[in-house]
């Protein structure tokens, strides 16, 4: 992936996405500590709640704009799916299926990596992408490097496999490649239009039935 620093010159477009992949725990009164980026995500997902929120709203767009002006790369990379979601691999994403995350996606091109973050009896998702970002240059952490846009599309091509990744990790493996309907108009990676209403409710607008649920993966 380029080095694209010279893409970027406001420091708040670097701020904006240096933040989202800060490893910043945020607690909760109940359940585990999620990260900065798993809140984001979830205000992408309920963008009518992050409207009523000023300070939520700023850096939403904020965040946006800075993505907007990075270059989209065709590139392999890796997702990595542990094996509480392996049911839905196997339900939803079967041959010639269509698929649409509706948030940010961290992604990898470390195959490894990314079997590692899958665990045991997890898989690896290997997408074939059009529009990936690199954010290598402004990430707080190196294993946080490309991001995938919300609403990108996949169309699955293969049948989910088993495939060993050495002697001692053995992991499923799918793959996807990246498309774009012919009734997108303002699919993510595309320039944003002037009305800035629009371009905010694309932020949290899942695509009908073509929305998943599989969540981020930390890798």
């Amino acid at each position: 992936m380029k080095k694209q620093a010279k893409r970027l010159t406001l420091k708040d477009d670097i701020f904006a996405i240096m933040v989202y992949t800060f490893d910043m725990r945020i607690r909760r009164p109940c359940g585990p500590a999620l990260s900065f980026g798993h809140h984001v995500n979830e205000w992408i997902r309920d963008f009518a709640s992050a409207l009523e929120d000023a300070s939520l709203d700023a850096y939403l767009r904020l965040l946006f704009t800075a993505l907007r002006k990075l270059e989209p790369q065709t590139a392999e990379v890796y997702r990595a799916v542990p094996i509480a979601l392996v049911d839905i691999l196997k339900e939803r994403y079967t041959k010639d299926a269509e698929i649409c995350w509706p948030t940010l996606c961290f992604v990898t091109q470390d195959k490894r990596r990314a079997a590692e973050a899958a665990g045991a009896g997890g898989s690896i998702l290997l997408l074939h992408t059009k529009s990936a970002r690199s954010i290598a240059d402004f990430c707080e952490s190196a294993k946080q490097d490309i991001v995938l846009m919300p609403n990108t599309r996949f169309q699955v091509t293969t049948e989910l496999c088993t495939v060993n990744i050495d002697d001692r990790l053995t992991c499923g493996l799918l793959e996807l490649k990246e498309f774009v309907r012919a009734d997108d108009s303002n699919p993510w990676g595309a320039e944003s239009s002037d009305d800035d209403d629009d371009e905010l409710n694309s932020w949290g607008a899942e695509s009908s039935d073509h929305a998943d649920d599989i969540k981020s993966s930390d890798i």
